[in-house]
C-alpha cells in the first residue's frame, strides 16, 4: 500500500495526472516514487527545485523505515541528481553497520553529503544540473520583488506499508524560494518531515509538507505518527487522532504561536495506518493550505486523485481530511467506490470550450487546415473537406458566430484545392520576385503613405496621460471604447483589427501603464476576451516597456486593481517545434474576477522577441496563432507600443485567413495599408515586414507548395540572412542555401539536423 503527495501549496496543471503516473510506476516503492518526483521539473525537489538567495539549488531529502526507526537525510546538496537515493543509502549503511567516523551517520550536509554520494557511486550532476527554466523564472520574479512570491511549499513525499507491516517514509524538497544558503528545512530533521514506526501489529508511515521551521520545532511528523499508534480505534476513525494532533500539537502549540504568524502556520501531509489485528488499513490526507496534491493505491487499483479546496490557515476547524474507512481488507474496493470524491460541475466556460471542440470537428476548411486536439495537445493529421458553397465560388461570410472558418497552423502535406494552391503560389512568387531589397523599398514607401490624418486623433490628443508614447497615435475610427467605466471615460489606447474571419478579430493595444492597468482589465472583461498575447518584457535594454499588470506565477498570489482581481492558476512552457528552438513562449491560465463576475483567460507571453527586431525563423508564430485562434471574441495582443511585434503577428494571421477565404495576397501592400488604417504604424520596421514574408514562405515551403530548392527561394534566404546577420537562424538558412547548390555530406551526430535541407 502506497500514498504519495506533491506538497502543500500551488501546483501547475497536470500535477494530478503526474501523481497517478508516479503511483503506477513506483510499484509500492517509496524510493522510486520520490525519484520520479525529483526527475520532473513540475515539483519542487531535485531537478526544478527552488533557487536560494544566491541563485543556487540546495536540496534536502530524508528516508525512514520502521526497522529500528532507522533514519537517513541529506541537506544543502547541489550536485546529487536524486537526493533521496543518498538519504536511503545512509539507512542502508546503518543496517550494514558501515561507519563514517565511529558511528554510521544519519544526516550529512553540503559537500560532505556529496562526497558520500560519490563514494557510493550515486549519480551526480553539474552544479547547475538541477536548475530548470521554470525555477529560474520564479527566482527572477521573486528577486525583483525581494520577497517570496507565494506559499509554494510543494515538498514531495511518499509513504508505504508492505504486507509484513514494514513502514517506509520518504521526503524530498528544494526548500522555499530565496532561502538563505545553508538553510536546513524540516525535511532532513529527525521527526520533522517523515516518520515510520511499527509497534506490535500496528504500523504507521507519515510524510509532511508546509512551513519547515514550524514543522521542525514541533517534530510534527513524529507527533502524528505516535498519535496514530496510540489511538484507540474504538473511539472513531483514525482521522480524529490527526485532527487532534494537528490542532493541539501544531496550530495551538506555543512552539508555533510564539514565533509564527497565522499565515505561516501551514502544513499538510499523508499518513498510512495499518492494524494487522483488526484487519484495518487507512490512508489519511490532511492540510490547511489552498491546495494539496496527492494520490494513493493499494496494489493495482488506483484511487481517485483530488486537488483539495482552500482552507483558512488560522482556523483549525477547517482542516481538510480524507480517510480510508476502517474495514477488513476484503472490503476495500467496495468501500472506495462508495467514498469517491465528489465531482464539481465546471463553470459555463468549460461547457463553452466543449462546444467549441465539437464545432472544431465540423470545420469546413481547405485541405491545408490542421487541427490540434484540445484533449492531449497532439497534432492530428486529418484534413478537412472544402465547404461545397465556397468550393463553387460563393463568397464566404464573416460573422462573430462563424466558428467553422478557422485556419490551421502546423505544416502538413499540401492538399488538392486548386484555388488555395493558386493563391499560395501567387503569394510566394510575388514575394520571391520582389526579393529582400524591393520588399524593403516597398515598406519604406508604404510607411510614408500610411500616416493617419490629424482629424482622426481627437481622443488620442485628449488623453495624453493614457498614452505610453506620444508619437504612436490611436486612430478614432477603430478605437476600442470602454463602456460603463466607473470613471466615466471611454478611452484606451487600443484598436480593433478586422480579418476575413471577424470584423473584430484582434484588439491591438499598448503595454499597460500604471495609470491604465485597470482600464486594460476592464476592456478584457468587456470584450469577453479568452486570450491575451504579450510580446514584450517589462523592461528591455534598461528601459520600461510595460507595467506589471498580472502575477506571473501561481506562487505570486493575486494582484488587485480596484475591484478587479487577477491570479495565476497554472503556467506551461510552449516549445515552438521539435527543433532546438531558442524561442520562449509561456502559457498562463488566469482567473480574473470583478464582483461576482469570474472569467478564465489564457495569457501567452513571448519573452524572447527583441524590440524593433525579429525572432528566430522557426514556426513559433504559427504555434502561437494555433493556440489562440479558436475563439469568436477579440484576441487581445500587445507589445510595448502595440504596433511592431503586434502588427507582425496580426499580419501573418491576416494572410493565412485571406488564403482560406479565397482572397488574393500577392499584393502585400494592400494588406499593410489595411492594417495601418486600423492600427496606426502596424509593423514598425522593414525587418519585421521581411519577417512576416519569411515565416509565410517557410510555412508554405514545408507544406510543399514551393520547392525548397527553388533558386529564387535560395536567393531570398541568403538576402534575408544578410539583412539580419546576428539572427540565430542564419546557420539554418545558409545550410538550406548550400544544400540546393550541391549535394552535402551528412554531418555527424547533432549537426545533421541543422544541415538537412528539409529543415529551416
Amino acid at each position: 500500500m502506497i500514498a504519495v503527495h506533491a506538497g502543500a501549496g500551488c501546483h501547475p496543471d497536470g500535477i494530478d495526472k503526474f501523481c497517478k503516473k508516479v503511483i503506477r510506476g513506483a510499484s509500492g516503492d517509496v524510493l522510486e516514487a520520490i525519484k520520479a518526483f525529483e526527475n520532473d521539473p513540475m515539483t519542487n525537489c531535485g531537478f526544478g527545485s527552488n533557487l536560494s538567495l544566491s541563485g543556487r539549488v540546495q536540496c534536502e531529502a530524508a528516508f525512514m523505515t520502521s526497522d529500528d526507526l532507522r533514519f537517513g537525510a541529506v541537506a544543502c546538496v547541489s550536485t546529487i541528481k536524486n537526493p533521496i537515493v543518498a538519504a536511503k543509502q545512509l539507512v542502508v549503511n546503518q543496517i550494514a553497520r558501515k561507519q563514517g567516523g565511529l558511528i554510521a551517520p544519519s544526516i550529512l550536509i553540503g559537500e560532505g553529503a556529496e562526497k558520500f554520494a560519490a563514494g557510493c557511486d550515486i549519480e551526480l550532476c553539474a552544479p547547475d544540473g538541477l536548475v530548470s527554466p521554470r525555477a529560474e523564472m520564479t527566482y527572477e520574479k521573486a528577486l525583483r520583488k525581494l520577497a517570496v512570491t507565494e506559499e509554494r511549499l510543494d515538498t514531495v513525499g511518499a509513504v508505504s506499508i508492505d504486507n509484513s507491516g514494514l513502514a517506509t517514509s520518504g521526503i524530498s524538497s528544494g526548500g522555499i524560494i530565496l532561502k538563505f544558503d545553508g538553510r536546513v528545512g524540516h525535511s532532513s530533521q529527525f521527526g520533522g518531515g517523515v516518520w515510520a514506526e511499527k509497534r506490535g501489529l500496528r504500523s504507521v508511515a507519515v510524510s509532511t509538507s508546509g512551513c519547515g521551521e514550524a514543522l521542525a520545532r514541533t517534530h510534527f511528523a513524529q507527533k502524528l505518527g505516535e498519535s496514530l499508534l496510540e489511538y484507540d480505534p474504538s473511539d472513531g476513525l483514525y482521522v480524529e487522532a490527526i485532527n487532534e494532533t494537528f490542532k493541539k500539537g501544531f496550530l495551538e502549540s506555543p512552539l508555533v504561536t510564539k514565533s509564527f504568524i497565522p499565515e505561516h502556520r501551514l502544513a499538510g501531509g499523508v499518513a498510512i495506518i495499518r492494524d494487522e489485528d483488526e484487519g484495518i488499513s487507512e490512508v489519511i490526507v490532511f492540510h490547511n493550505t489552498k491546495h494539496f496534491a496527492y494520490a494513493f493505491s493499494d496494489g493495482p487499483h488506483l484511487s481517485k486523485f483530488e486537488l483539495q479546496p482552500a482552507a483558512t490557515p488560522s482556523t483549525p476547524e477547517m482542516i481538510d481530511t480524507e480517510s480510508r474507512p476502517r474495514v477488513p481488507k476484503r472490503s476495500v474496493e467496495r468501500v472506495r467506490k462508495a467514498n469517491e470524491p465528489r465531482v464539481e460541475r465546471k463553470p459555463d466556460s468549460s461547457r463553452r470550450a466543449k462546444n467549441q471542440e465539437s464545432k472544431k470537428d465540423r470545420l469546413a476548411e481547405s485541405s491545408v487546415v490542421i487541427t490540434q486536439s484540445q484533449k492531449d495537445g497532439s497534432l492530428t493529421g486529418s484534413k478537412r473537406s472544402i465547404n461545397s458553397k465556397r468550393a463553387n465560388g460563393s463568397k464566404a461570410k464573416s460573422t462573430n458566430d462563424d466558428t467553422n472558418k478557422i485556419v490551421g497552423s502546423m505544416p502538413q502535406a499540401a492538399g488538392n484545392d486548386d484555388v488555395v494552391k493558386e493563391l499560395i503560389t501567387r503569394f510566394c512568387n510575388a514575394t520571391l520576385q520582389k526579393g529582400v531589397r524591393k520588399l524593403r523599398e516597398e515598406f519604406a514607401r508604404l510607411k510614408s503613405e500610411t500616416v493617419p490624418s490629424p482629424d482622426s486623433l481627437a481622443s488620442f490628443h485628449a488623453n495624453p496621460t493614457r498614452n505610453r508614447y506620444r508619437d504612436i497615435p490611436c486612430v478614432e475610427e477603430s478605437r476600442v471604447k470602454l463602456i460603463d467605466h466607473p470613471d466615466q471615460m471611454d478611452y484606451i489606447h487600443a484598436n480593433y483589427v478586422s480579418t476575413p474571419f471577424n470584423e473584430r478579430r484582434f484588439i491591438c493595444t499598448q503595454g499597460p501603464m500604471e495609470t491604465t492597468i485597470y482600464d486594460f482589465w476592464w476592456m478584457v472583461l468587456q470584450e469577453k476576451a479568452e486570450f491575451i498575447v504579450m510580446l514584450c518584457n517589462m523592461d528591455e535594454n534598461g528601459r520600461p516597456k510595460c507595467d506589471e499588470y498580472l502575477p506571473f506565477l501561481p506562487s505570486s498570489g493575486s494582484m488587485v486593481f480596484r475591484d478587479i482581481s487577477i491570479s495565476v492558476q497554472s503556467v506551461n512552457i510552449i516549445k515552438p517545434d521539435n527543433s532546438a528552438s531558442t524561442e520562449m513562449i509561456s502559457e498562463r491560465v488566469l482567473r480574473v474576477t470583478r464582483n461576482r463576475l469570474e472569467r478564465t483567460i489564457k495569457h501567452f507571453h513571448w519573452s524572447s522577441w527583441p524590440d524593433h527586431g525579429v525572432p528566430t525563423g522557426d514556426l513559433a508564430p504559427l504555434v502561437l496563432l494555433q493556440r489562440i485562434r479558436q475563439t469568436k471574441f477579440p484576441i487581445i495582443i500587445h507589445c510595448s507600443a502595440g504596433i511592431g511585434r503586434t502588427g507582425s503577428i496580426v499580419a501573418i494571421e491576416y494572410v493565412l485567413e485571406r488564403i482560406i477565404y479565397k482572397q488574393p495576397c500577392d499584393d502585400m501592400a494592400v494588406i499593410l495599408k489595411s492594417l495601418r488604417k486600423q492600427r496606426a504604424h502596424s509593423i514598425q520596421t522593414d525587418l519585421q515586414y521581411l519577417y512576416v514574408h519569411f515565416i509565410l514562405l517557410r510555412y508554405y515551403t514545408e507544406l510543399k507548395y514551393i520547392d525548397q530548392n527553388n533558386l529564387y527561394l535560395v536567393g531570398f534566404c541568403r538576402e534575408y540572412e544578410q539583412a539580419i546577420p546576428t539572427n540565430p537562424h542564419g546557420k539554418l538558412v545558409q545550410a538550406l542555401y548550400a544544400s540546393s547548390l550541391q549535394p552535402q555530406p551528412t554531418p555527424p551526430n547533432d549537426e545533421a539536423d541543422d544541415a538537412n535541407p528539409t529543415r529551416w
